[in-house]
């Protein structure tokens, strides 16, 4: 079972979600609002920007998704790494 714990199924998590969101992320990233010609005016995108009271800050993660779409690039793998094993080591954790 997937979701029994082990490391058969934490690693078939970090497989699927972190390639899987990989790849993905070059397709959500502009239906969200960042594109490459910058923030799409309107979109879901341009709302989470007008929370920040015109002051991005940098280094955030909507900065990280801002450049990644303003480039056509997908988010570093490696800065994703660790949420994606977060979220698969508690997926994947024996139940009591």
């Amino acid at each position: 079972m997937f979701f029994s714990g082990g490391p058969i199924s934490y690693l078939s998590c970090m497989a699927a979600v972190g390639v899987g969101g990989y790849f993905a992320g070059a397709a959500i990233l502009p239906l969200l609002g960042f594109t490459s010609s910058g923030i799409a005016a309107g979109s879901w995108a341009a709302s989470w920007m007008a929370s920040f009271g015109g002051a991005v800050p940098a280094g955030s993660l909507f900065a990280s998704l801002q450049a990644a779409g303003a480039t056509g690039a997908s988010v570093n793998i490696f800065s994703m790494f660790g949420s994606v094993s977060g979220f698969c080591a508690a997926l994947t954790a024996p139940l009591p």
